[in-house]
């Protein structure tokens, strides 16, 4: 039984509300819920009463078949109807096939539904919360799903399959295998899904092929049609912007990081504006400390590093340790002891360095145009005295 923590439910519920709460506990009916793709079937007696402060409790007292063997789990429950017309309900699990004591208790909050459906397996029934007024089950303000689950992990799974439960055939490519978005009331109806997130097929699935997508879609303001946003495909790659991602990470658009724009022809704009500064000062002389800096090729250990992502190739950078020794405003040290080299501060550092250069490149220029006026001047005293009579 412990492997039914997995939560895929088909359920069957006959049970009807009554619409004055007996003071004592009154049978209901029963209720059966069954665990997929396992064969355990949950089966409750159900029962009304009146708590101590007053509100309407449905106590689930039975047990677990354990797909038929000889030896039954405990199982007992309870349900609450909620102010916002749904079915807050708690399922425990007491004791297992083998002797052993734990407990799956689930937490479902349904809206208020009524009618009969059929789940896998041909497993059907019929809902009927909240319909003690005899009228249609009314909208819940706060309707929600919330499945709690101790010792795992509960889950949410959707599956699809063509053909029919007696003879299911194989999904294929491009169809939905599931979906979960938001809708809303426009004033004169409610509409579909405008935001959502889909599961697609990017093949034709077979038991050894079953490709799969993960889409974002939303609406645009002033729109009525959802448009995809972001996609995550079979092979690993992100699209922004784009739904045939040619990389690992694809954006179509402009990004956004911190104060700068990436363009899409590949510009980068950062905010500069001094109306956005303070304490502005000038850097340092820099030319020396740079020109101390060593540029290196070399290939990376990507096979002792898997996890780090290293090309194959030949590269060409600088050593972090190299650099520390002369510009260390430049090296972080994460809490592994590696180093790292924040190359993006260097095109300012250059930028620092050349206006060094270009200053003593104008004083060399403006010694030279000294040494030149001297050199003029001596050679014209020469001329002077060779033209003299001796």
């Amino acid at each position: 039984m412990s492997r039914a923590r997995r939560l895929s439910l088909a359920c069957a519920l006959s049970m009807a509300v009554l619409p004055v709460a007996p003071a004592m506990a009154q049978p209901l009916g029963t209720f059966s819920w069954q665990l997929q793709p396992f064969c355990n079937v949950l089966t409750f007696s159900v029962a009304y009463s009146v708590s101590p402060t007053g509100g309407q409790v449905y106590t689930l007292d039975g047990y677990d078949d354990l797909c038929g063997a000889a030896t039954r789990a405990a199982a007992s429950g309870v349900a609450f109807p909620n102010p916002d017309g749904s079915i807050g309900m708690g399922v425990s699990i007491v004791t297992g096939p083998d002797g052993e004591a734990f407990h799956l208790d689930a937490r479902l909050n349904l809206a208020s539904l009524s009618g009969t459906w059929v789940g896998e397996g041909g497993i059907g029934g019929v809902f009927s919360f909240n319909t003690a007024t005899g009228g249609a089950p009314r909208p819940p303000s706060g309707a929600a799903i919330l499945l709690t689950q101790y010792g795992a992990g509960p889950r949410i799974l959707t599956r699809r399959a063509q053909g029919s439960v007696d003879a299911p055939e194989a999904v294929l490519e491009d169809q939905v295998l599931g979906s979960f978005g938001g809708g809303g009331y426009t004033g004169s109806g409610f509409t579909g899904a405008m935001a959502s997130m889909l599961v697609s097929a990017t093949e034709d699935w077979t038991p050894t092929e079953q490709g799969s997508r993960l889409s974002f879609m939303t609406t645009s303001n002033g729109s009525i049609s959802p448009a995809p946003r972001m996609t995550i495909e079979a092979s690993g790659n992100v699209g922004i912007g784009t739904v045939a991602p040619l990389n690992l990470l694809h954006v179509n658009g402009a990004i956004r990081v911190g104060s700068c724009t990436i363009q899409t022809d590949g510009n980068i704009l950062c905010v500069s504006d001094a109306r956005y500064k303070r304490d502005i000062k000038a850097l340092p002389r820099m030319l020396d400390r740079l020109a101390g800096l060593e540029p290196v090729r070399y290939s990376w250990r990507a096979d002792e590093f898997p996890d780090m992502g290293f090309n194959a190739g030949e590269s060409f950078g600088l050593v972090a340790q190299d650099v520390e020794a002369v510009l260390p405003e430049l090296v972080t040290t994460d809490e592994m002891g590696f180093k790292a080299v924040n190359y993006g501060r260097l095109p300012l550092l250059t930028v620092q360095a050349l206006k060094e250069m270009k200053s003593k490149l104008e004083a060399t220029e403006r010694e030279n145009a000294a040494l030149a006026a001297r050199l003029a001047a001596l050679e014209a005293a020469i001329a002077q005295l060779q033209r003299q009579p001796q």
